[in-house]
């Protein structure tokens, strides 16, 4: 008898997120399977592979090249009201340049979802040339291997002593604001002070400098 952690597998493919009947029938065609399952979709070959290893900084991609790049999405353009079939444009950058994407006939919830602000206000175009940033680190822990995802601390915060104080925007793309609940429930609750930001992403101090420094200062001098 199969388990039935494996039920799934076994589901039709319209039970997965954003499959209906119209993608049901076609997934039928290239199956060859009706009505076609999760499974069957798991053992179709592939037709071919893209190899994403290249991980150059803006101004060393070069054309036809098949690259990631880790940017900082700046603001979003969306078509005029009396131009719907203009495209919709994401503005992005890292330390060495910028990017525009432009995209045809695209939603905007969509790509307001998978390619979200890192701030809520425009971010200051020469900041990123101030500061030195180390991006391979962040790729190290960040990247393919993830080593982040495996450092969990959880367990040892509840053994902090000194008073702690969480600032979260609830916009944040970075560290959404159920992390810092998290973290909040693990502290002591004698010790930790969490502070909610509205309409705020990540650093909270360039979306409301006013009372993101008011809540700092407060804090320190308590």
């Amino acid at each position: 008898m199969r388990p039935s952690r494996l039920d799934p597998l076994f589901a039709a493919l319209t039970s997965l997120p954003g499959i209906g009947s119209k993608l049901e029938k076609l997934f039928a065609r290239l199956l060859d399977r009706e009505p076609p399952r999760t499974i069957d979709l798991l053992f179709h070959l592939p037709i071919g592979t893209i190899d994403r290893r290249a991980r150059p900084k803006l101004r060393d991609v070069k054309p036809d090249m098949v690259v990631t790049v880790l940017v900082t999405v700046t603001h979003h353009r969306p078509p005029p009201p009396k131009r719907p079939r203009a495209p919709y444009q994401v503005y992005a950058r890292d330390e060495t340049g910028d990017i525009t994407l432009t995209f045809f006939n695209a939603r905007k919830d969509y790509l307001e979802k998978n390619l979200p602000l890192y701030r809520v206000r425009p971010v200051d175009a020469d900041a990123g040339r101030r500061a030195i940033l180390r991006q391979d680190v962040g790729l190290k822990f960040g990247g393919t291997k993830n080593e982040q995802a495996r450092m969990d601390f959880r367990a040892d915060l509840a053994r902090i002593r000194c008073p702690v104080l969480i600032l979260s925007g609830d916009r944040d793309p970075m560290s959404p604001p159920q992390f810092s609940e998290t973290l909040a429930k693990c502290l002591p609750p004698q010790l930790v002070r969490h502070e909610r930001f509205a309409n705020c992403g990540h650093g909270v101090f360039s979306d409301d400098p006013e009372r993101a420094f008011a809540v700092l200062r407060e804090f320190i001098l308590a």
